[in-house]
């Protein structure tokens, strides 16, 4: 239970898992109008869980799906809590060293960050300047910088076994179940679908004010593509399956 780690946390209808919230199928809301425009700086992850503490579940966990980067927010307190250290800690020291992601940074906006993109909105077809915003509050959520070379070398430390356990990748990658039996196509983190009926691909999108990516891996035929821009609003469509499809035998 997340009721286990963070006692705290205004209690809800139903108790809800770790694993359930990392699946997006506990029940925590997505974003509401003009939420995505964040400009407070907050100190705490716990600090920025304030927008969900008195909202309800949406539904009995484990009966539906939604996405919820509230729920993955959510998740790093959790993280916290167990680890007894701070998300962005973690993160440098359980994923961004090992694997050597130098590009990688939590996007500070008072921070000279080297070779940050400038970032824009496309409006009624007129690209703009993207408003100011401080994703201090979401730092698992989508509140990091990267580059295309280091989201492939994320996306290789999943590739095969290593970085992590083979049981561990299986289980972050298949597809839960929902009490009734239907797949989700989404496991921890992680989408899940077949490109052409017969490559296996788990990966997955991101969108933010001024920024827009997907990461798409291939675990059987060995491939990694990662396609980004500094603007959203952004549809890449079946382009990253198709630069994909390039790199193996079955295009």
């Amino acid at each position: 239970s997340v009721y286990d780690y963070l006692p705290e946390f205004p209690r809800k209808k139903y108790d809800f898992s770790t694993r359930q919230v990392a699946g997006h199928i506990a029940g925590i809301r997505h974003y509401r109008a003009g939420e995505f425009l964040y400009n407070r700086r907050y100190e705490t992850v716990y600090e920025g869980l304030h927008y969900i503490e008195n909202d309800s579940l949406l539904f009995e966990p484990g009966t539906n799906y939604t996405y919820s980067t509230y729920g993955w927010n959510l998740l790093s307190a959790v993280l916290e809590k167990a680890g007894g250290k701070t998300y962005l800690e973690l993160l440098d020291e359980e994923v961004l060293q090992p694997l050597g992601l130098e590009k990688t940074h939590a996007e500070w906006n008072d921070q000279i960050i080297p070779y940050r993109a400038r970032f824009y909105s496309r409006v009624n077809e007129e690209i703009k300047n993207a408003p100011y915003v401080d994703n201090s509050v979401k730092w698992a959520g989508g509140g990091l910088l990267s580059t295309a070379d280091d989201l492939v070398k994320f996306g290789e430390a999943f590739m095969k076994p290593g970085y992590l356990k083979e049981s561990t990748l299986e289980e972050w990658t298949r597809s839960l179940v929902l009490n009734d039996g239907s797949l989700t196509n989404y496991g921890f983190g992680w989408r899940s679908g077949k490109h052409r009926e017969n490559l296996e691909w788990f990966g997955h999108s991101g969108g933010a004010v001024g920024g827009t990516s997907w990461l798409v891996i291939y675990p059987k035929e060995q491939v990694v593509v990662a396609v980004i821009a500094n603007s959203d609003q952004v549809r890449f469509g079946d382009v990253p399956f198709e630069v994909g499809a390039l790199f193996m035998e079955e295009n």
